[in-house]
């Protein structure tokens, strides 16, 4: 299979994800010699989110071995969470609910379901930003939710069980007030950037947006 074939073979598949249809993800069990397919929609769909968060590097005028070295880091947290994800849909699957599935099925489900990250280019529009990277979040939660389902002989509810486990302990690492990593998120941004403070990407692309509309207007009226 070439290259090419595999990337529309890829598409294919997110199309099915995105879409939601249970089929998609029955197909992706039944048939492991495709596995390539997707874990190659899910570097597609990481490297689009990776790029629409990148713009921040920009913004904050990263040097060129410091933005790929923060791209690489991109990539390993997004791998990191997938694994995270999927080890404890595992875990629960098995030892909850008494439904032993193997780790591999319960991985591709996981690689599968970031298919919305697809869109996550658009990340960087100004005003939509943070509302589009919620919107892409959940709609992997959606996804998985319904991979679950395929994967087990899970009701909704034990289903939703599965999939909201990995979701707030993630949540919870990296939103929690009371846990001390504030401190560690700004040491990690310096490590990788390079760069003392990150500048709040999304206030500074309303702000490009807003001149951008005043410097048109003054023109209009020119």
């Amino acid at each position: 299979m070439s290259l090419l074939e595999l990337i529309i073979k890829a598409l294919a598949l997110g199309r099915g994800v995105l879409q939601l249809e249970p089929a998609i993800f029955q197909a992706i069990l039944d048939n492991p010699m495709t596995r390539l397919v997707p874990l190659t929609l899910f570097l597609l769909a990481g490297l689009s989110d990776v790029l629409g968060q990148s713009v921040v590097l920009f913004a904050n005028r990263v040097k060129p071995g410091r933005f790929v070295i923060s791209i690489i880091a991109s990539v390993i947290v997004l791998a990191i969470s997938v694994f995270f994800w999927a080890v404890s849909i595992w875990l629960i699957g098995r030892f909850v609910f008494n439904s032993p599935q193997s780790f591999t099925n319960a991985l591709r489900v996981v690689v599968a379901s970031y298919a919305p990250l697809l869109f996550g280019l658009f990340i960087f529009i100004p005003y939509l930003g943070n509302i589009i990277f919620r919107v892409l979040r959940i709609w992997v939660f959606l996804a998985l939710l319904v991979g679950v389902q395929v994967a087990y002989p899970f009701n909704f509810w034990q289903a939703l069980l599965c999939c909201a486990f990995g979701w707030v302990a993630y949540e919870l690492m990296t939103r929690f007030s009371a846990l001390p990593l504030d401190g560690l998120s700004r040491w990690w941004w310096r490590v990788t950037t390079g760069t003392p403070e990150p500048i709040d990407i999304q206030a500074r692309a309303d702000q490009i947006a807003e001149q951008a509309a005043l410097f048109v207007s003054r023109r209009a009226k020119n």
